[in-house]
């Protein structure tokens, strides 16, 4: 071999031999999972084959060889320009300061990553409100806490008042504070939020 495309062809099929190999050994444990007799439920075991796959998946695709930029720039500018419509691009964030990192856009994916604690469910309640409020359709999950719970947050989000005063009912005992509560309770259940 004396080419960088002999190389890269060899590299490939060794590539797609390993993945192979380690594809059948994945896919013949998964299978004896699946003939186990357990008491997990049908997401359970969906959950656990998608995520042992798509790991596998994702240590190859990310392995496959890389595009220069140099060879890809022309193209990937050409899409740019022609998402332009304005002086913005997408939606805004509520927060003015991630508008200069980002923006939200039909058919991207913008993951919000951070350590246990960070903020990150608040920040994208925020965000969901914002967009909802907006009348841009919205899903919020969140796996820790159930909707007893994030209610109250939304509530006070929406109406300024604090999470305890609406948890304990004492905004009752103010005819503003009432009005305040009403009037986010309302917007909250007409919102286009899942």
């Amino acid at each position: 071999r004396t080419t960088e495309q002999e190389y890269s062809a060899l590299v490939s099929r060794l590539l797609v031999t390993s993945y192979r190999r380690r594809a059948y050994h994945l896919t013949t444990k998964l299978a004896q999972r699946c003939l186990e007799q357990d008491n997990r439920s049908i997401a359970d075991l969906h959950g656990e084959l998608c995520n042992r796959l798509s790991d596998l998946s994702e240590k190859y695709m990310m392995a496959q060889p890389s595009m220069r930029i140099g060879d890809v720039i022309d193209q990937e500018w050409n899409s740019i320009v022609q998402l332009r419509n304005g002086a913005f691009v997408g939606m805004p964030s509520r927060y003015p300061i991630v508008n200069r990192y980002f923006s939200y856009r039909p058919g991207e994916l913008t993951c919000i990553v951070a350590r246990p604690k960070d903020g990150k469910s608040l920040f994208l309640m925020n965000e969901c409100l914002h967009k909802a409020y907006s009348g841009v359709p919205c899903a919020y999950f969140d796996t820790e806490m159930p909707t007893y719970q994030q209610l109250p947050r939304m509530l006070a989000i929406t109406s300024g008042l604090t999470i305890n005063e609406i948890i304990s009912g004492t905004y009752e005992q103010n005819a503003e504070k009432t009005k305040q509560f009403q009037t986010a309770y309302e917007k909250l259940k007409a919102a286009p939020l899942v």
